[in-house]
């Protein structure tokens, strides 16, 4: 089954951050299908005079010179196409904005039934400036419904993938979308891994249960259980012990739920503690976060 991505883009060639991650980390792009998204706010634009909306398909049986696009969309199709994508595997849509940037971003993905949002620096920048109003902040909770892909500042070379698990229902829902994502992907491995403080015997049994579950998630999705490994760490501060591993290991992604066993909600861009702060503080690996 196609994998489907919603990847966001800006006029700045140098900002392509969810590009570059698409193209170094997927190694069979025949299983993949991406989107490229761009707003255009100019009223005498061609995406306005056509009526809001322009949708391209892009090949890479084309010389450059000869592209019908240019800017941030030409490179970013030149990326890809250096990564094996080809016809049929890239398109992109052009719309007039009619709300701010990032709401019709998370609108799109919504409508388009994509499996992830990748946003690059410059999606996180509007993401951020919108979660400074009330009324965004309640799109943003309750209305993604893919998964959102962070790409700050991700480092190329890296590979696998850090499962942080709970045994929340955000955590269970990561795990079947790591499996699913790397279902044709047999070049990266998926380390489960859980924190439990340093208390008594309920800690590691929760832990055990976490484990299992996100275990069969994978398994579900058909990942040999060779890909995979766990471990559980006995920290009081989470987010720290998952950075600390993330670094050592040179994962790929951190893969996480964006809410924790018996947390509440948090006036913060995620609505997790730890995922807030692994947000903030997370270089070199893509943030991989679901409801």
């Amino acid at each position: 089954m196609d994998k489907h991505l919603l990847v966001t883009l800006s006029t700045d060639m140098s900002a392509l951050h969810g590009v570059r991650f698409v193209s170094n980390f997927f190694s069979s792009p025949e299983h993949i299908r991406v989107t490229f998204f761009y707003t255009d706010a100019d009223p005498k634009s061609e995406v306005a005079e056509a009526g809001g909306q322009v949708l391209l398909e892009l090949s890479c049986d084309i010389d450059p010179a000869q592209s019908p696009v240019g800017g941030a969309l030409e490179k970013a199709r030149q990326l890809l196409c250096g990564r094996g994508f080809g016809a049929g595997r890239m398109d992109a849509k052009i719309v007039f904005k009619r709300y701010s940037k990032i709401m019709d971003i998370i609108l799109e993905s919504e409508k388009g039934l994509y499996d992830a949002l990748v946003l690059g620096h410059r999606g996180l920048t509007r993401l951020e400036e919108a979660f400074g109003s009330s009324v965004s902040r309640g799109v943003l909770e309750k209305h993604v419904g893919a998964p959102l892909w962070i790409c700050r500042e991700v480092e190329e070379g890296r590979k696998n993938v850090l499962l942080c698990v709970d045994g929340s229902s955000s955590s269970l829902s990561m795990a079947d979308h790591v499996g699913f994502m790397l279902e044709s992907e047999p070049g990266h491995e998926v380390t489960l891994m859980t924190v439990i403080p340093k208390d008594g015997d309920e800690g590691q049994r929760q832990a055990n249960k976490a484990l299992e579950a996100s275990m069969a998630a994978l398994l579900e999705n058909n990942i040999s259980e060779e890909r995979i490994s766990a471990h559980i760490v006995e920290s009081r501060n989470v987010a720290e012990s998952i950075l600390a591993e993330a670094d050592a290991g040179r994962y790929a992604v951190v893969a996480m739920g964006r809410t924790g066993v018996g947390q509440g909600r948090f006036p913060r861009l995620f609505m997790g503690s730890a995922s807030d702060t692994i947000y903030q503080q997370l270089k070199g690996a893509a943030l991989w976060v679901c409801r």
